[in-house]
């Protein structure tokens, strides 16, 4: 809902803020599986699951 914010009254966006606010929430995703990720050990490689 706070994106609608980012639209004025003339249908002009906001471009800067809306790129910071985009920014600022795919930070803590990208860090969350950065964190899941070395702690399984690459699991998510898909080590292993192609037969050659």
């Amino acid at each position: 809902m706070s994106i609608f914010n980012f639209f004025s009254q003339q249908g002009q966006v906001q471009y800067g803020q809306l790129a910071a606010y985009s920014i600022l929430y795919s930070v803590p995703v990208v860090v969350l599986y950065l964190v899941v990720s070395k702690v399984l050990g690459g699991a998510f490689a898909l080590s292993g699951a192609v037969k050659g």
